[in-house]
């Protein structure tokens, strides 16, 4: 009982870790780099480019509270496109 209340847990802080990975971005994106100028925000996309591509794909973007095939679907690469910088 005590190791499905932890893989539960572990499962659902995969979810949130992915979800504030993908508000991060969007922030990084949307807020921060409008007040670069142009040549520092390609600097910028292309040194973290890379990382929070990495990062995304990484964590899966199914959150599976429910579900019975949970363990296969959170092993799935996300379905969803990265957008970039």
């Amino acid at each position: 009982r005590e190791y499905k209340k932890a893989d539960i847990r572990y499962r659902q802080a995969r979810f949130n870790l992915g979800d504030m990975i993908k508000r991060h971005i969007t922030v990084i994106k949307t807020m921060y780099l409008p007040h670069f100028s142009k040549r520092m925000q390609q600097r910028v996309i292309e040194k973290y480019q890379p990382i929070f591509r990495a990062w995304y794909y990484g964590v899966p973007e199914t959150d599976c509270w429910s579900m019975v095939k949970c363990r296969k679907q959170i092993l799935k690469p996300r379905e969803a496109e990265y957008e970039g910088l």
